[in-house]
């Protein structure tokens, strides 16, 4: 009896015929999406791949000392890419990449470990089980032979650390610390990267979570905590968008909180919502209500219309699932 490729074993073969790829992770791409992607872009230039690695929202600042950041691109510079990989990625429709490149290519490869939305493109290695894209490119990487070097060990390391919140969140596993632990062989820093990529901020970073628990709302007697964002708090603190990273996990410190939510008005008529949970509650249920997708334990969705609409309407469905 035949059996069927893995995901991993169609990969292999697709990057063995084809030289020309792109590389790309999320819209707004957090450390996971940026660490998987210039993992990938490495690991490709090492095979002898023509490889750009693309992202339309740019390297957020606290990851810019990832190496290879420098030479991320807004855009592909290639007529026509034969592969697109798209890494961390949940649904199609938030690929940090133009919708057109990903139509012209050849072949388009699904890297990730959501599970809201369905995979897409030619080839989806997902698996719901990682605590982060960069688990899967490891073991990508590794059936590729390629060499984990110090910049790709850097680049993965960070992306596993950050999305299991160095290693504090629930998603932390055996297989993660395992492999972490392999990286840092290979040459990974944990101390510098934790440093650059979870402590050191600039002053408006600073400035915009004192905003932000300025306007906490405690709710449910606690039980749900929230905290808003209008842009007036980000020109006030000369702050980005991609700066309101970390907000949220400050606000799972306060103790008695189930259910925490960061609500983002970033004057584009959109209200980007952000949502944390302890164990037992599932806000990938109600992101997904509202459009949006995610884990069970952290979420979100972005929703049309002013603040008070989209808060009332969120904590209501919040008050659903702690009552």
């Amino acid at each position: 009896m035949t059996t069927s490729p893995t995901p991993i074993e169609q990969i292999l073969t697709i990057i063995e015929q084809h030289r020309c790829f792109v590389v790309t992770g999320h819209e707004r791409p957090d450390g996971d999406a940026v660490g998987s992607t210039l993992a990938l872009w490495h690991a490709l230039r090492q095979l002898g791949r023509r490889v750009e690695c693309v992202l339309q929202s740019g390297v957020p600042r606290r990851y810019a000392f990832l190496p290879g950041a420098a030479s991320v691109t807004p855009r592909t510079a290639m007529a026509q890419p034969q592969v697109v990989i798209v890494a961390d990625c949940d649904g199609v429709h938030r690929a940090d990449i133009s919708p057109e490149v990903l139509r012209q290519a050849e072949q388009v490869i699904d890297i990730d470990h959501h599970g809201m939305n369905p995979p897409f493109g030619h080839v989806a290695y997902v698996d719901t089980g990682a605590c982060a894209a960069g688990e899967l490119v490891h073991r990508l990487l590794t059936a590729a032979d390629v060499t984990i070097d110090g910049d790709i060990a850097t680049c993965l390391y960070c992306a596993i650390a950050a999305d299991t919140g160095f290693f504090r969140f629930r998603n932390t596993s055996r297989e993660a610390l395992a492999i972490c632990a392999e990286l840092v062989a290979a040459g990974a820093d944990p101390h510098y990267i934790a440093r650059r990529a979870a402590e050191l901020q600039p002053i408006s970073s600073v400035l915009l979570l004192g905003r932000a628990l300025a306007n906490i709302q405690v709710i449910a007697d606690g039980s749900i905590i929230t905290a808003c964002l209008l842009p007036e708090d980000f020109a006030a603190a000369a702050a980005g968008a991609e700066e309101t990273e970390g907000i949220i996990d400050r606000l799972k410190f306060i103790e008695g909180a189930r259910v925490v939510a960061l609500f983002r008005d970033e004057g584009r008529g959109e209200i980007r919502v952000s949502l944390r949970a302890a164990r037992g509650v599932n806000v990938s249920r109600i992101a997904q209500k509202f459009g949006g997708g995610g884990h069970e334990a952290a979420a979100g969705c972005t929703i049309r219309g002013p603040m008070k609409d989209a808060h009332t309407a969120v904590v209501q469905e919040l008050r659903a699932v702690v009552v």
